[in-house]
């Protein structure tokens, strides 16, 4: 169960010698909670320590900017004179009670966490501590990341997120570029970091090595067990009908279909378990139920005369309303909403282009060629916190010129899922490129 944290941010910011400083005279103890920062300047001054008030999902520099602290980044010149804060640590704190129902007697020890955080993104390298004690640490703004919690207090709970400079943190001694290595002379910090690349410095993009709590952040309590961990539904195969013309685009075909599901028991042998799957297009239906053996594994399913997925201008993109249910002894006891799009997808080529121009390079669907009209997606903002408030004009552009193909540029950030809904529902292809390092 999700639970919003309602309680205000506070955001100090210190420079990477000032806090050296400051733990040297604190006889090498580290800054593990929000009484153990040093006041802040007065008045202040980015020279030293300061704190302001913190927006989450945010990025520091937005938040020093709001104070007065800095001039607007998108103004003039300002933006370049960013990197002389590349060297930031940042401190986000909040307070939160333990939600209801928490289980104080139940210990990480003893299995699942009574209770958890869930970020769903932190640029980059964090350590994240409550109550002053550390639960968890990461180094990856790409990915979400849970922290466990236990022995929380009923009420006045502190969270405090230590942000590390991504600068400072490419200069370990273990993470020295090899001469092989190849970048532009101002990214060569980015090739060890999973953090977006352009954020170094693009010729499509400014610089700006930011850092911050830049998607959401839930408290999280386990549902009950039994429960549904993970499903992946995918299409295996498309058989389109033998009548088909070679030159026609066939809207129905015979699918094969394949679901990996993975759940969690309070039972130490999984008895009279069950896994099914039911999925409605408009009125053409599609079922599949089996006993489990194991608490993962997959489900063969068959959809003869399936309604098939295509791109703009290549057909509709039919989606499946498609629901997964755990039983028990014949009785539901959990289930997971999904849409599917029914289709397969290939990559027709050749090695070499003839003297005379044969040779090819194209995409085939249901085992058709598409005539791809496509774009590049880069990123939505400098400061990744505001992509999701940008996402809507984007994608009504995307729609508007008439993309059935979109190629997400590896130097940006994985998009939210509202982009690969948004691209599902309207017949876009979505090629994704891989965020590469050393």
């Amino acid at each position: 169960m999700k639970h919003t944290l309602t309680a205000p941010w506070s955001l100090t910011v210190l420079p990477h010698k000032r806090l050296r400083a400051w733990v040297r005279d604190r006889g090498g103890r580290p800054v593990t909670c929000a009484a153990d920062l040093p006041a802040p300047e007065v008045p202040a001054a980015l020279e030293g320590c300061v704190t302001v008030p913190a927006t989450i999902p945010g990025n520091f520099e937005l938040d020093l900017f709001r104070a007065g602290l800095i001039p607007d980044p998108f103004f003039d010149t300002n933006i370049l004179s960013l990197r002389r804060l590349e060297d930031r640590h940042l401190f986000y704190v909040t307070a939160f009670d333990a939600p209801a129902g928490y289980d104080a007697s139940v210990t990480c020890g003893d299995g699942e966490a009574p209770a958890s955080l869930h970020f769903e993104g932190i640029d980059t390298y964090a350590d994240i501590y409550v109550n002053g004690v550390w639960v968890t640490s990461t180094d990856n703004m790409f990915i979400a990341f849970d922290a466990p919690l236990c022995d929380l207090k009923p009420t006045g709970n502190e969270l405090m997120v230590h942000i590390r400079p991504a600068m400072i943190e490419a200069q370990a001694d273990h993470l020295t570029v090899p001469p092989s290595a190849g970048a532009f002379k101002y990214s060569y910090a980015s090739l060890y970091a999973r953090k977006a690349p352009s954020s170094f410095g693009w010729d499509i993009l400014c610089r700006v090595v930011s850092g911050g709590i830049w998607r959401q952040v839930w408290l999280q309590t386990p549902d009950p067990l039994p429960r549904l961990e993970e499903v992946f539904l995918y299409t295996r195969g498309v058989r389109l009908p033998e009548d088909a013309a070679a030159n026609e685009n066939p809207t129905r075909g015979f699918a094969e279909l394949n679901l990996y599901y993975a759940f969690r028991v309070d039972e130490e042998l999984v008895l009279d378990y069950e896994i099914a799957v039911e999925g409605q297009y408009g009125d053409h239906r599609f079922s599949a139920r089996e006993d489990v053996w194991h608490t993962s594994g997959n489900l063969y399913i068959a959809v003869p005369d399936a309604w098939l997925w295509y791109p703009r201008n290549a057909g509709q993109p039919c989606l499946y309303q498609v629901t997964v249910t755990l039983l028990r002894a014949g009785v539901p006891v959990d289930s997971r909403a999904l849409n599917l799009g029914i289709r397969t997808v290939e990559l027709d080529r050749t090695s070499l282009v003839a003297a005379d121009g044969s040779g090819q390079f194209r995409f085939l669907i249901n085992h058709r060629p598409v005539f791809v009209m496509g774009t590049n997606w880069v990123p939505l903002d400098a400061f990744h916190s505001r992509d999701a408030e940008r996402l809507p004009a984007a994608l009504s552009m995307l729609e508007d010129i008439g993309c059935n193909a979109v190629r997400c540029w590896g130097g940006n950030v994985y998009e939210d899922h509202a982009f690969f809904d948004f691209c599902d529902s309207h017949g876009i292809l979505v090629w994704q490129d891989r965020k590469s390092v050393v």
